[in-house]
């Protein structure tokens, strides 16, 4: 008996064909990601300053910024690579301050001696990707910074402290910090010049540009980061250490797109409704004329989603608060907020 094309037509169109044909199908598609499976890689940790090779920026850049900048520093191990941190004060209330997107711990400078001189007892340190920290090769996400704060405080056991973040670090690692580990924080953070609030439309095109993963692969090329001494030459301030990171940490533009493409700026107004419910008390300091985190905006909305919070408004001052005149302002508020049982 033969079979012509329209019968076979009609059989491979039977339920049973077709089950037969899934069957195969599937022992292939199984069989391929067998075959393509790989027991996970390592994570890639970029080095921090003092772990990259010496030359003329690198030297400038330690320069600029030393590793006893403040005292009693040193490091510890997690699985991203090595923590460093500083512990001023031989005792008082505990307090964290964690810098921003790009500037690392001397943005401090000002506000960490004065807070030691009132008595309390000040951690530093640098967050993932910048200074003397470690970079690893990973989304740099809420969870990441929360998780290091954590490890950072059971590596000390301290069994809590109050929180202060700038900047990025306001959403991404306090409000965030404190939703995730209310049992971690002593009954007080404090918010200054705060984002996470910000909608995709407020962000300006050049900085979704340089965040995207093609632009920072290029920009974290050897041949583009050996060739920086124009940017350099024009900075001065922390916007020359900024620049000299970009130069020297070959992991430095990498975490500062990761910052901005996996969340801390935008879409975390969970972090600050789960912090507000977990009865934290919270300050919000801003500078009405900061250009860069906009101030009727921001203090709006935090004071819908963390209705006990406490706003302290400074006029005239802009995003660089911590570190120019108002600094002094700054140090006040946060004493007269961090001492309020």
């Amino acid at each position: 008996m033969s079979l012509n094309l329209e019968d076979a037509v009609d059989l491979l169109r039977s339920p049973r064909a077709l089950g037969a044909l899934a069957c195969v199908a599937s022992v292939v598609l199984l069989a391929r990601s067998a075959l393509a499976f790989e027991p996970p890689r390592p994570i890639t940790i970029a080095p921090a300053i003092d772990e990259v090779s010496s030359n003329h920026l690198v030297d400038r850049l330690r320069v600029k910024y030393p590793k006893d900048i403040y005292p009693n520093g040193s490091s510890f191990h997690t699985p991203w690579g090595k923590v460093q941190y500083w512990v001023m004060g031989e005792s008082g209330p505990k307090v964290v301050l964690v810098h921003g997107l790009s500037i690392p711990a001397p943005v401090w400078l000002k506000i960490a001696p004065e807070l030691v001189r009132r008595g309390y007892q000040v951690l530093l340190y640098d967050i993932f990707g910048r200074g003397y920290t470690a970079a690893p090769d990973v989304p740099y996400t809420p969870a990441l910074y929360t998780t290091q704060l954590a490890l950072l405080l059971q590596h000390l056991k301290w069994p809590k402290a109050k929180v202060v973040g700038l900047s990025m670090a306001s959403c991404t690692i306090t409000a965030a910090f404190a939703a995730d580990h209310p049992h971690l924080v002593d009954g007080h953070i404090a918010l200054i010049a705060p984002v996470g609030l910000m909608q995709p439309e407020d962000f300006p095109s050049k900085m979704i540009l340089g965040s995207s993963e093609l632009v920072q692969t290029f920009w974290n090329s050897s041949l583009i980061r050996e060739d920086s001494s124009t940017v350099i030459a024009g900075a001065a301030g922390f916007d020359e250490l900024v620049a000299l990171q970009a130069a020297v940490l070959p992991g430095f533009a990498r975490a500062l797109g990761s910052s901005l493409r996996d969340g801390p700026l935008t879409g975390l107004e969970w972090a600050y409704t789960r912090a507000a419910s977990t009865g934290v008390k919270v300050l919000h300091i801003h500078g009405v004329q900061d250009v860069d985190v906009d101030f009727k905006k921001t203090s709006e909305t935090i004071a819908a989603l963390i209705p006990q919070s406490k706003l302290v408004k400074l006029d005239g001052a802009g995003h660089d608060l911590c570190y120019d005149e108002y600094a002094g302002r700054v140090a006040d508020a946060l004493d007269a907020f961090l001492r309020d049982a």
